[in-house]
């Protein structure tokens, strides 16, 4: 089911959520997609897969870390780098995918633009770009979505 939703609610959610919202949001805004394209763009049920998988491996990665660094300075010792830097390689690489994704969805959202209104209003570098300003590339992209919406009906 299409529906719009507020931009500035999006960007809100995405921090008391401590960001887990971005990828719900992704989500449900590449089902939309797939519904306004009328074809499966995106295979949202593996792409949910592996985001899960790799947050499970991450997360126990993590647990491990902290626990081999409590018990290091319980002990008074230096605590091992090799598991944090593991730990610091996939948070680099989750942050890298999250970002390919919302490219390829911002790319399939200009081609989307372009083939109902003749031209497209949103460019896939400048939301990349706008990632590293606080995530306002969501709410902008979400924007462009209710725009798309909004001509479905």
């Amino acid at each position: 089911m299409l529906r719009t939703r507020h931009p500035i609610v999006v960007w809100l959610l995405l921090w008391p959520t401590l960001g887990f919202y971005a990828f719900y949001w992704l989500r449900t805004t590449m089902l939309d997609i797939n519904t306004l394209a009328r074809r499966e763009e995106f295979a949202v049920r593996r792409l949910v897969w592996f985001f899960a998988g790799y947050l499970a491996v991450f997360l126990v990665l993590f647990l491990l870390t902290d626990l081999q660094r409590r018990e290091a300075f319980a002990e008074r010792q230096m605590p091992s780098m090799g598991l944090f830097m593991v730990c610091f390689i996939l948070a680099v690489g989750w942050n890298v995918a999250f970002i390919r994704l919302l490219f390829r969805v911002v790319k399939v959202i200009r081609t989307l633009q372009v083939d109902r209104f003749g031209r497209a209003s949103i460019s896939p570098l400048v939301i990349v770009l706008m990632v590293f300003i606080y995530f306002i590339a969501i709410p902008s992209v979400q924007a462009e979505m209710n725009k798309l919406i909004r001509s479905e009906t």
